[in-house]
């Protein structure tokens, strides 16, 4: 009983010295517990948010489980810049904000938010949470009236005006854009 112990105990030992020698340069590895979020993660380790997500190639930052493992930057390794390359910056999310908030904020749509941070549902969003906000669309060159008849969709429209749901639901500002009535008057933004 004792060899075993023994050897359960060498074992051990060795496993640990592996895991630690197998950080790479400039990390430290976390697993994540139940009830641990990104933002949680961070203020523990006094690290930023998109420093993580980065680090970790993090798609969707509010789908992260107990015992994930994350490579945490220690410092050595350079935070995403405040203005990217390619326009657009990041924006931590404050108590109280909505995607919608954000969006008329900064004059963007909820769609172009979500779809580039990755955001699955678009009312589930964190305050310490940080978003990539997109650069603003260009304004519509034309504006085009359209009231809507029997049996039209949104995404049919769309088609029809060589446009996108999106930009006919955020110009409209409908809550819903699979709701839509006939004689209801839309503005289509080309």
């Amino acid at each position: 009983m004792r060899r075993l112990i023994l050897l359960i105990t060498v074992l051990v030992m060795l496993l640990s010295m592996v895991a630690v020698s197998a950080q790479p340069p400039g990390y430290i590895f976390h697993v994540v517990q139940p009830g641990e979020n990104l933002f949680r993660i961070s203020l523990r380790y006094n690290v930023p948010m998109a420093s993580i997500i980065a680090a970790n190639g993090i798609f969707d930052p509010n789908r992260i489980f107990a015992g994930q493992t994350l490579l945490i930057p220690t410092g050595s390794v350079p935070t995403p810049p405040s203005r990217p390359p390619t326009g657009g910056f990041y924006y931590t999310v404050r108590p109280g904000d909505t995607l919608g908030t954000i969006a008329r904020q900064f004059n963007t749509t909820v769609a172009a938010i979500a779809s580039t941070n990755g955001i699955i549902n678009v009312n589930h969003i964190f305050a310490g949470q940080v978003l990539f906000i997109p650069p603003a669309p260009p304004p519509p060159t034309r504006i085009t009236p359209y009231v809507v008849q029997p049996g039209d969709t949104l995404s049919g429209i769309a088609v029809r005006f060589n446009t996108t749901v999106a930009a006919i639901a955020t110009y409209n500002r409908l809550p819903n854009p699979s709701r839509i009535f006939p004689g209801q008057l839309l503005y289509i933004p080309h």
